[in-house]
């Protein structure tokens, strides 16, 4: 699979493939980096209490669903639902704060989802193959590629002691409201190791 020209519709419907040649492309590159591109103002929400459902890779969802073979790999990692997981808080459950900024940056066709991690979980090393945002705006996916979309992780809370994500070989430092950018090909992974809930809002479009 050509990671730079494949569609995001075509990576999602082979996911496993696509996860992949994101691994084997970084085993032969090793890189990393992001950039911090603006920070904006997020409120003083207490997210944790707007949780509508989570997320986990190691979760399998029916017989042909087409992560299976990948949260099988994790599971035989010993990850699972409850260590692997994320609380998450969909658009459609919040108000929308991040207008402002989509707009400055151009967004069209974009979503974005909460993400609430909790002491003691951890989210193992990934590529994000979009899945979700593919499945809310098809015919975008169908005509862009990874390269095209435009992924932004913005912290809602300060970092603190046991907060940490790295991407590839490079780990993040954050302060509340910091808009970030990486190739979401490379693999990254997440941990809170801390005392505090970790939170931050990921917008994808194009």
């Amino acid at each position: 699979m050509n990671l730079d020209t494949v569609s995001v519709w075509q990576a999602v419907n082979h996911s496993s493939e696509y996860e992949t040649a994101c691994f084997e492309r970084y085993a032969e590159q090793p890189t990393g980096g992001y950039t911090t591109v603006a920070n904006i103002p997020v409120g003083d929400y207490n997210w944790e209490e707007l949780v509508d459902h989570k997320r986990s890779l190691a979760k399998t969802s029916g017989k042909k669903d087409l992560k299976n073979a990948i949260a099988e790999k994790y599971q035989t990692l010993g990850f699972n639902e409850q260590n692997s997981s994320l609380d998450c808080v969909s658009d459609k459950n919040f108000p929308n704060i991040f207008e402002e900024f989509a707009a400055s940056v151009g967004l069209k066709d974009w979503w974005y989802r909460i993400q609430i991690q909790q002491p003691g979980q951890v989210f193992p090393a990934h590529v994000d193959s979009l899945r979700s945002w593919a499945i809310e705006f098809e015919a975008s996916a169908k005509t862009h590629t990874h390269r095209q979309i435009k992924r932004f992780q913005i912290f809602l809370y300060d970092q603190e002691v046991g907060h940490f994500m790295s991407v590839g070989n490079t780990p993040l430092v954050w302060k509340k409201g910091d808009v970030v950018q990486f190739d979401h090909r490379i693999p990254h992974a997440t941990a809170n190791s801390g005392f505090t809930p970790k939170a931050l809002a990921v917008l994808e479009g194009v």
